[in-house]
């Protein structure tokens, strides 16, 4: 008599589950990766561009208070708030025709602007697909 795991992981259908769950978290840790990076060539190109203004502290950048790109409403310091508002750094740094090099992050300047948290969590999982699925 068979057993009853046996029955349940000995199935074609079982393995092909397995190796599909297996293949999506690759894909996120992959795609994680790639959005962790991309956000920190973001940080650069604004801390590059923070040390070119007179009087900029990069104290501005940390996150002492939750600083979306897309939206400023939550900050109290006017500083802060002037320097997420300014629009000569955010078409240096976060629009996709900037003369910044974020060479394969490109896709990411879109995420670093966007609210929508689940497009930020599904986009770094398919990017992370395509690049399982690349063959050379």
């Amino acid at each position: 008599m068979q057993s009853f795991s046996g029955y349940i992981f000995g199935t074609v259908w079982w393995g092909i589950a397995l190796n599909l769950i297996a293949y999506f978290v690759a894909s996120h840790a992959v795609g994680a990766c790639w959005y962790l990076l991309g956000t920190q060539r973001a940080t650069k190109c604004l801390k590059d561009k923070c040390m070119e203004i007179d009087g900029c502290k990069l104290r501005i950048l940390t996150c002492q208070e939750f600083m979306n790109y897309g939206t400023s409403g939550l900050i109290q310091d006017h500083t802060r708030l002037s320097w997420g508002e300014n629009r000569r750094v955010r078409s240096a740094c976060l629009q996709e025709d900037s003369s910044f090099s974020y060479g394969v992050y490109k896709w990411t300047i879109q995420l670093v602007t966007n609210q929508n948290r689940l497009e930020k969590i599904l986009f770094p999982i398919f990017w992370g697909l395509m690049t399982l699925r690349y063959k050379r």
